[in-house]
């Protein structure tokens, strides 16, 4: 373990929550001012390295004022990326974005792990994080209260999930082991009902005791 703290942070990359790349600059020029800062070496061909892999290389002159929410966010990766981290931490990366450009930005991130890097995100879209990664932590009131894989997760609760309203409206859960538990709690239930496999929101409801 080191315990300088520059070459700690020569070894990560983070995207902040906030947008704070500069607006009357372009693209490219974000990213030239970030590396110089940095002293990237081969900076022109860094630039158009993370330029492609975020897939903003048709858009690099552009002024950022005049960006979509997503291709700023895509551009906040792209900076990050320039000092080839280590660790890539990003906060909240798809917050704000609609469903379409949120699955595109799934899609650069993928491409990023699949790279060997190790990649940090924290979201309050529980799907996202059942998609994309490979460990999940589960925060309730500022403490870890789980930390495994997603299948490992999901047994916590069961394989299957029973849905049922009842005769006051309300929606009530049965989490079942598996499928024939699943079916024998449906056939003493009156009403509607629907059986489903279990997701990473059934999971975190079941540790937290609060919905999303």
């Amino acid at each position: 373990m080191t315990h300088d703290p520059a070459s700690i942070k020569g070894r990560i990359g983070v995207v902040p929550q906030e947008n704070n790349l500069d607006r009357e600059l372009s693209a490219f020029e974000n990213l030239l001012v970030y590396g110089l800062l940095h002293r990237v070496a081969g900076l022109q061909e860094k630039i158009s390295e993370v330029f492609a892999v975020v897939e903003l290389e048709g858009s690099r002159e552009r002024v950022v004022q005049d960006f979509s929410g997503g291709m700023k966010r895509r551009l906040l990766l792209a900076r990050a990326l320039l000092t080839d981290p280590e660790v890539l931490f990003l906060d909240e990366p798809t917050i704000g974005l609609d469903p379409q450009i949120r699955r595109q930005f799934w899609d650069v991130i993928r491409k990023i792990g699949l790279d060997g890097r190790t990649v940090v995100m924290t979201t309050h879209y529980i799907e996202e994080a059942e998609v994309l990664c490979d460990m999940v932590g589960i925060m309730s009131k500022g403490r870890m209260v789980a930390l495994d894989s997603v299948p490992h997760l999901k047994k916590l609760v069961g394989e299957y999930v029973v849905d049922a309203i009842n005769d006051e409206g309300r929606l009530e859960q049965h989490m079942c082991r598996d499928r024939r538990e699943a079916d024998t709690i449906a056939s003493g239930i009156q009403g509607r009902l629907t059986i489903r496999r279990s997701s990473l929101e059934d999971v975190f409801v079941k540790l937290t005791g609060a919905r999303i």
